[in-house]
């Protein structure tokens, strides 16, 4: 039997991908809605279920974004590597970080399937 399910990964990998995709749209219309809402002075709509879901989809970028927004950056005289990371700006970490998040799900994913498949086939 197989240890690692290239195809799991890949689907994995992919469902992940436009499930973030979906998540950075709906923050879209999230801000859309508060845009909205503070033209017209209406009570804006919830979208807590937005920040649950995605500290569920994306723990690492989520604590990262947490971690960065209470925790400030110390004055650090600048030398060439802090000028190159100057140009980053406050949420580009977030990018840099999905697209591993997600392959390393789909690794998990093309690890799990074929040992429960086994495990499932070996108690039958």
């Amino acid at each position: 039997m197989k240890r690692f399910s290239i195809k799991v990964f890949v689907i994995a990998t992919l469902l992940h991908i436009v499930g973030t995709i979906l998540l950075i749209d709906a923050g879209f219309a999230e801000l859309r809605a508060m845009k909205r809402a503070m033209e017209t002075g209406q009570p804006e709509e919830s979208f807590l279920w937005l920040t649950v879901w995605a500290w569920i989809w994306q723990p690492i970028n989520m604590v990262v974004q947490y971690y960065r927004r209470h925790h400030p950056q110390p004055v650090i005289h600048a030398t060439s590597l802090d000028q190159l990371m100057s140009v980053w700006g406050p949420g580009d970490y977030f990018l840099y970080l999905c697209l591993p998040w997600s392959v390393v799900v789909g690794i998990c994913f093309g690890f799990i399937v074929p040992w429960f498949s086994r495990w499932r086939h070996r108690s039958a």
